[in-house]
């Protein structure tokens, strides 16, 4: 290899040593305003805490059984359910440095709607002489939050988790009868709007100077969605009261535009 042969080589590897360097120290720009649309799947749960008062007056506990023991576990019965989920997002960016920052709202509409029954089943304590029937439902449609959102940045990529509340409205019926004596019925319907909290960790990929592709984990809890007290035989005592937790997991695909 002659000289000028071997200055080339030279020039053209510190070309491309300096090229590489400058691509590795390069940082993404995601500062501004961006807005997004995602679709995903959801697996969400309405978790019972509903249980029987003894309050001496209605429900037995005798050497045949206990009727807590027995009308509880199917009050306290999981609705568990999977949907398509359907998102809308717009937030902020801050930057400093390779670090991200800023503020995201995020309205997701996933149709979370299941129920259960169960009965007529025999209670012990009346050696099967009565029996009681028990169904409940669960719904809610859309999910409302504001987080702050903290990230990382290298090369293309932005990761990022973010942290807030959120709010929903849930519908639920729960019934509850039996043949005890002339026998009972109760019914109770209820619409409340809830806060609970919402977290998300997502990873960004930049596919153009202002369009990157997202892939996030949402996880949302709310400890209460609804908090009712029956009167079964309407002596003025309290037999049942209502109480669920509702948590949901969703998996997203985005598309996001910075502006």
């Amino acid at each position: 290899m002659n000289k000028l042969s071997t200055y080339s080589l030279t020039v053209a590897i510190a070309l491309g040593s300096s090229v590489t360097q400058a691509e590795e120290t390069e940082i993404v720009n995601w500062e501004g305003l961006y807005t997004g649309i995602a679709i995903g799947t959801s697996s969400s749960t309405a978790s019972p805490t509903s249980q029987v008062e003894y309050d001496g007056s209605y429900f037995n506990d005798n050497s045949s059984g206990s009727d807590r023991d027995q009308v509880n576990p199917i009050l306290q019965k999981e609705l568990d359910g999977n949907s398509i989920s359907g998102s809308l997002f717009l937030g902020y960016h801050f930057q400093t440095d390779r670090f991200v920052y800023g503020v995201e709202a995020d309205l997701t509409h996933s149709d979370f709607s299941e129920s259960m029954s169960e009965g007529p089943t025999n209670f012990d304590t009346t050696s099967g002489t009565s029996n009681f029937t028990i169904t409940s439902s669960a719904k809610s449609d859309y999910m409302l939050s504001i987080r702050p959102k903290v990230g990382y940045t290298t090369g293309n990529f932005l990761m990022h988790f973010s942290a807030g509340p959120v709010i929903s409205e849930f519908s639920t019926t729960n019934t509850y009868s039996d043949t005890h004596g002339t026998g009972h019925n109760t019914s109770i319907e209820n619409k409340e709007t809830s806060i609970g909290v919402s977290a998300n960790l997502g990873f960004d990929y930049l596919i153009s100077s202002d369009l990157s592709l997202r892939f996030d984990y949402t996880y949302l809890n709310f400890s209460d969605i609804m908090d009712e007290k029956v009167d079964v035989d309407n002596d003025g005592d309290t037999d049942i009261t209502y109480g669920s937790d509702f948590s949901s997991q969703n998996l997203r695909l985005a598309l996001t535009k910075q502006f």
